[in-house]
């Protein structure tokens, strides 16, 4: 790693940064030639510290809320959530513009396999240090407790670097890990993050159709969830995920518009190969899902207007 790189690194550690000190150094960050390697420390520190005024201090909020020997308190009312921090979204585009422009070290600082060969090649302090991958599935994880503006730029950033991430081949099943994280959030907050949701899908089904149909029925994925939470009705294929994002959107009326045209560009063959025997189920059950959705669409129409 550079000098200039460890300086950062450090200074942005720092738990007593400010908040408009932060501001200045992540613009530093962005504005600099770190390159590669060298990005990999000031990147993780500086989720570290957007980790550190979003999680953490959800974990602070909860520890307090709870007396000793009492049931944990949830925090997922909306009353309890966590306000709008600017601070963390700044933090959040910061790491997000990193990355997205760092296609030779997206290795380094998107996912790490923890597999045997890795852990003989890296430290195990480096093994604990949240990767991008990492930070964003936490942010997802307590989706419930940020408000739906921070859920927004959360799941926008997550696609963005989707799009990226799905051109590297031993990264490639990592999308799909993470668009089934998408598809596990709560329906509350999907209902808040619908448009955002199939804006950032379209781009990644439109930029890259030709390798999201070229992936391998048999992936990572699939040995990484488990077979205990594989539906025996369904093969566990990354279009099964597609659709299923897609089908969320049915009731929302500005996704479901992005989602139908994706669909109509699928069914003229307008997006890589169209459809072929491996997809065709799952894009029938999604034209279901939205056909049942239209009446109540419709009915909600005449009450608006009054």
């Amino acid at each position: 790693m550079s000098c200039r790189g460890a300086v950062l690194s450090d200074l942005v550690s720092d738990h007593r940064l400010s908040e408009p000190a932060a501001s200045k150094l992540t613009f530093y960050v962005v504005r600099s030639d770190l390159k590669g390697s060298a990005l990999v420390a000031p990147l993780q520190a500086l989720i570290e510290l957007d980790q550190r005024i979003t999680v953490e201090r959800l974990r602070t909020r909860a520890s307090a809320g709870s007396a000793p020997n009492s049931p944990q308190i949830s925090i997922n009312s909306s009353r309890d959530q966590l306000p709008y921090d600017p601070c963390a979204v700044l933090l959040l585009e910061v790491v997000t513009s990193i990355v997205s422009r760092s296609q030779d070290a997206l290795s380094e600082i998107w996912y790490v396999f923890h597999s045997h060969s890795h852990r003989a090649t890296v430290a195990d302090k480096d093994l604990d240090r949240p990767t991008t991958f990492d930070f964003l599935s936490r942010l997802l994880a307590s989706a419930n407790s940020f408000s739906s503006l921070f859920n927004e730029r959360v799941v926008a950033s997550l696609l963005r670097l989707l799009t990226e991430v799905i051109k590297v081949d031993e990264l490639r099943d990592s999308t799909f890990l993470a668009l089934d994280t998408l598809r596990s959030l709560s329906p509350s907050v999907l209902s808040t993050v619908a448009e955002p949701l199939m804006a950032g899908l379209s781009r990644l089904f439109v930029e890259n159709s030709n390798r999201i149909q070229s992936a391998c029925q048999t992936s990572l994925y699939a040995a990484s969830i488990g077979a205990d939470r594989v539906d025996p009705n369904r093969s566990p294929t990354e279009w099964n995920l597609v659709f299923a994002l897609f089908s969320v959107t049915a009731q929302q009326d500005s996704a479901a518009k992005i989602s139908m045209e994706l669909l109509k560009q699928l069914a003229a063959g307008q997006l890589g190969a169209g459809l072929q025997a491996e997809n065709y189920a799952s894009f029938l059950q999604v034209l279901g899902t939205f056909a049942s959705a239209a009446p109540s669409a419709s009915k909600q129409q005449p009450e608006r207007a009054k």
